[in-house]
């Protein structure tokens, strides 16, 4: 049987053909910032570790009612709450001065609500790819961020549709621990 000096470039080609495609490379992305963790909603800025009062009257000014809903802390003296409707929820720990409300958490359920960085509800994975680069932990259908060296938070997460993948909604999470 005489050998084919071609089969082996033959082979090669085939083998290529049948590789999946690359996936495109993502292109460098700042890290995290502090500022990353903040949503938008038009001009209102929503950001973790400040007192809740001015957030939630600017917001009753803009005439979103926020439902209220509290129980007793596990963490510190006071309430903890929770200040929602349909597209919007606040959760804050009462440790600040006197006990003051403290934003812990901001979920966006819905809305226009966005990150510093453009993504909303509907984005697309390949829109939070590009923004935020990969992900430093995905469980199932969440995409988790963190700062630089502080793996247990803040956070800011994206929770997708795998079937779309498209953002569902998205928090910012200070994850505040005793």
């Amino acid at each position: 049987m005489a050998w084919n000096k071609s089969a082996p470039t033959l082979c090669l080609l085939l083998v290529l053909l049948l590789l999946p495609p690359a996936a495109p490379a993502v292109q460098d992305v700042p890290p995290l910032t502090p500022e990353d963790l903040e949503v938008l909603l038009g001009e209102t800025v929503f950001s973790l570790d400040v007192p809740a009062a001015p957030l939630l009257r600017a917001l009753d000014q803009k005439g979103i009612r926020l439902t209220v809903r509290e129980v007793d802390s596990c963490l510190f003296p006071g309430k903890d709450r929770e200040f929602s409707d349909d597209q919007i929820l606040i959760g804050t720990l009462p440790r600040g001065a006197r006990g003051a409300d403290m934003v812990e958490t901001i979920m966006a359920l819905g809305g226009e609500y966005m990150t510093r960085r453009g993504i909303g509800i509907g984005s697309t994975g390949q829109d939070v790819l590009a923004a935020y680069g990969e992900a430093a932990l995905k469980d199932y259908d969440l995409l988790i961020y963190c700062l630089p060296g502080q793996p247990d938070g803040p956070w800011l997460v994206f929770v997708m549709d795998l079937e779309k993948d498209t953002v569902l909604s998205f928090y910012a999470v200070l994850n505040t621990q005793c």
